[in-house]
């Protein structure tokens, strides 16, 4: 939901962000709502980023900002990083992105917690689900019924 905690999902964000956005890539990182304590990952970042809303309460005038910054982004990838993230922009994003939602966890972490049906409710609609395993990709392919799934291993 946030971009700027420290964390292993925010870090592996930065990371890629700033590498395409190196190789020419125009790349967008985009917080739903800032960090209690935000966490700076690259001191001179080459990609544009944006927070949705300042505080971590939902607000009425999110869903226009959120639209305003999707509308200055052109056609291309939108990778969300959660189930959270997921089902929160469910039907909402531009149809000239192609989204891909990732999961930094297990399918057994996920069993245990909602993440499994979050995933089943919404990974099948996106372009691709992206799981951190073979074994993984392939257990939330049986169990949550995706059509889509692909494993890339955590850098």
């Amino acid at each position: 939901m946030d971009a700027d905690t420290l964390g292993g999902i925010q870090q592996v964000t930065h990371t890629l962000a700033q590498g395409l956005a190196g190789r020419g890539y125009d790349v967008h990182v985009i917080g739903l709502h800032r960090a209690a304590d935000p966490f700076r990952y690259v001191s001179r970042p080459l990609y544009r980023q944006h927070v949705i809303n300042r505080s971590s309460r939902p607000s009425r005038f999110e869903r226009r900002r959120l639209d305003r910054v999707l509308g200055r982004i052109g056609p291309g990838f939108a990778v969300l990083t959660s189930p959270g993230v997921v089902s929160r922009l469910s039907g909402r994003l531009p149809g000239r992105m192609r989204l891909i939602g990732q999961y930094h966890g297990s399918y057994a972490h996920a069993r245990i917690c909602s993440h499994l049906g979050a995933i089943r409710r919404h990974y099948g609609e996106l372009d691709q689900a992206v799981f951190l395993s073979e074994d993984d990709a392939w257990l939330f392919s049986e169990h949550a019924l995706l059509p889509n799934t692909w494993s890339l291993p955590n850098p």
